[in-house]
């Protein structure tokens, strides 16, 4: 049931009130972990495939939202929905497509009312959980949101996606030991994938353990360097253990947002830092053969 669940996102989305942006989706399916239990990553170019995939067979609501405007899907599906709600199903997918359009109350109204629904499988609750989990850190209640999540992985250990979001939480709230036990053992599932590999390098990153943290950030394409919580993060890992040039070249390889951006402060802060290690090193560098040129003179 890929297309029930919500993602959330190190320090580059919470979760998105439609599609992901363009700059936040994965191109290659090979990098994306959770490609058979989440749409939100998937270019529409994905999602148009995926349509066509089905190949005469029923489309869920919930990826027809995802490849259309919701409000047309649901008015669209309204007779669907109806003949349904008996469905646990159905009231998932109502629910992630009002997500989707971003009508939280309605969202979390649907998902609960799906709780109340008989013989729920195993995952449908973990879907459940996962996504309500979501919705409360949006509404910015970390602790209920890291209960959810945690209630999520409880009811369904081999779904991936608590496992992802519950360890990108704990990233986020510093418990890096917790995070690194739900998130490394996700490697041998998805090696490539993007975000999985960036918040790996940032937990070694706040750790102060740059080698590390330089070893899991090397691994993403250099397309998603373009993004600029992964390049500023790279090169402060990179700087942080000596190698100003290439901490210089990653840094540039960012898009920069304007001052309304939240990396703003971060990646000035960043290229500062950077500027002033240039600095020190072609000062050290004019000492060093100043001093040459009078032991040669």
């Amino acid at each position: 049931m890929k297309q029930v669940t919500i993602i959330l996102g190190f320090l580059i989305m919470l979760s998105a009130c439609s599609h992901a942006p363009s700059y936040l989706r994965i191109e290659k399916r090979s990098e994306d972990l959770l490609i058979k239990e989440s749409y939100q990553r998937y270019t529409q170019e994905h999602i148009v495939q995926e349509m066509g995939a089905k190949d005469g067979k029923e489309i869920s609501l919930t990826l027809k939202c995802y490849g259309g405007k919701v409000e047309n899907t649901l008015t669209a599906s309204k007779t669907t929905a109806i003949a349904n709600l008996k469905s646990a199903a159905m009231w998932i997918d109502l629910a992630n497509c009002f997500y989707l359009q971003g009508a939280m109350a309605k969202a979390r109204f649907f998902y609960r009312y799906a709780l109340s629904v008989p013989k729920l499988s195993a995952r449908q609750r973990a879907i459940i959980y996962n996504n309500l989990g979501i919705i409360a850190l949006q509404a910015g209640n970390s602790t209920l949101a890291q209960g959810l999540l945690t209630r999520s992985v409880k009811e369904d250990k081999m779904f991936l996606t608590p496992h992802f979001n519950l360890g990108h939480l704990l990233v986020r709230l510093g418990l890096w030991e917790q995070a690194s036990a739900h998130l490394k053992p996700l490697l041998t599932k998805g090696p490539k994938d993007v975000d999985l590999l960036f918040a790996l390098g940032s937990i070694h990153l706040f750790r102060k353990e740059y080698l590390k943290a330089n070893q899991y950030f090397a691994q993403i394409g250099n397309v998603y360097y373009q993004r600029e919580s992964i390049s500023n993060f790279y090169a402060l890992s990179l700087l942080n253990s000596g190698k100003v040039a290439d901490a210089l070249t990653i840094w540039k390889m960012g898009k920069r947002g304007d001052q309304a951006s939240k990396y703003y402060s971060l990646t000035k802060s960043v290229g500062q830092r950077i500027e002033q290690a240039i600095e020190a090193l072609e000062s050290k560098k004019k000492i060093l053969t100043t001093k040459k040129e009078q032991a040669d003179g």
